[in-house]
């Protein structure tokens, strides 16, 4: 019999690590555990403009499960050349190389990439990619000094995120939904969230965010975390088999 797929999408917190760094994301023990084929589309520093993305190439794909983590509003979607008349974007022009995450085993880019999507400080200090040129840079610089509201991209991002959610609801696809950066926003019309009173990973249970203890693990977390997290995971989908 086919294995069943598994399609988790979100940012750092939900990426598999790629090279294995000896920390074994709660997704992947979860697929094992399942028995399912695990398709990880989450990508370090991913915006929740690329989360919907992925939602949406989950959708495409036809996922028998879906989990879902949104992220925080300090990230920018960087088009390469704006000028350009394009139609629809789609995950594949996204650059998702270098980012230290399994999910690029699973995004075929396009050899012309239209978008990078990242955070700010990721972009100022080129720690992915070093294509965006510096009139972007310093543009962005201008526009984060003057400009760019926090509430109203956490505003728009919920529009977004809720975007994709709803049309899973509306395939019919069976999820699971992790509120974490928008925690406070309005999510009683999901199906099924992470329960409340369950850390999530961008909780960092224990504690710590940076690079320096956890660097080989690009989802912040140690694996007593993960193993936490897979827990809660098997927890509330009892009926995925």
């Amino acid at each position: 019999m086919k294995a069943k797929t598994l399609y988790t999408c979100g940012d750092s917190f939900m990426a598999v690590d790629y090279p294995h760094s000896g920390v074994l994301s709660f997704l992947e023990l979860y697929a094992e555990e399942k028995q399912f084929r695990h398709v990880s589309l989450a990508r370090a520093g991913a915006t929740n403009f690329t989360i919907r993305l992925q939602i949406e190439q989950a959708i495409a794909d036809k996922a028998d499960y879906v989990v879902v983590g949104n992220t925080c509003s300090d990230r920018f979607d960087i088009v390469l050349e704006p000028d350009e008349p394009i139609g629809e974007f789609y995950l594949r022009n996204i650059l998702y190389a270098g980012y230290r995450s399994a999910s690029e085993k699973h995004v075929q880019e396009d050899s012309n990439l239209k978008i990078v999507s990242d955070t700010f400080v990721n972009i100022e200090r080129q720690v992915h990619e070093k294509m965006i040129p510096q009139r972007q840079r310093d543009a962005l610089k201008n526009y984060i000094a003057d400009l760019h509201s926090i509430s109203l991209t956490n505003q728009r991002d919920y529009y977004v995120i809720s975007d994709g959610i709803r049309k899973l609801q509306l395939h019919g696809i069976p999820f699971v939904f992790l509120p974490s950066w928008m925690w406070y926003r309005d999510w009683s019309w999901v199906e099924r969230t992470w329960p409340k009173g369950q850390p999530e990973p961008f909780n960092m249970p224990e504690g710590h965010f940076g690079w320096d203890e956890f660097s080989a693990t690009v989802t912040h977390n140690p694996q007593t975390c993960h193993n936490r997290f897979c827990e809660t995971l098997m927890s509330i989908t009892q009926d995925w088999t």
